[in-house]
């Protein structure tokens, strides 16, 4: 997140996936494998249809100069994507897969919050915040 290239906000055009996209679907493809209670504390396991559209919304934002986010799954069967910044820069972003097609956004720099829903076929101007 601190790199100068991840304020672009249009796509890399020339550039192919982002380097960290086959780890990112590797990680992807791992968590689909969970069961049902994979956490002990009863955890619904991983929904397919919530991981494609991870798959589906990482993959976009890997168009862009995004770095590599952290990725694991939530105890309600979907997946979420964090990024967090190194110091001074205290910022960071969270999307939580909550649907098929639907993702919660929260993010935050220094003392500023954001949240909100991020739909299928969305604008992804959250980049802009990485």
């Amino acid at each position: 997140m601190t790199s100068p290239e991840a304020k672009n906000t249009r796509p890399n055009e020339d550039a192919g996936p982002a380097e960290w996209m086959p780890e990112a679907l590797k990680t992807l493809a791992a968590i689909c494998r969970l069961a049902p209670g994979w956490d002990s504390d009863g955890a619904d396991a991983p929904g397919k249809q919530l991981l494609d559209f991870g798959a589906l919304l990482i993959g976009g934002l890997a168009q862009y100069y995004v770095p590599q986010p952290h990725i694991c799954p939530t105890w309600a069967g979907g997946v979420q994507f964090e990024w967090e910044a190194d110091e001074p820069r205290r910022a960071g972003l969270e999307i939580e897969v909550t649907g098929p097609g639907t993702a919660e956004v929260y993010g935050y720099e220094g003392c500023i919050e954001f949240s909100g829903t991020l739909l299928a076929g969305s604008n992804l101007d959250i980049v802009a915040f990485l």
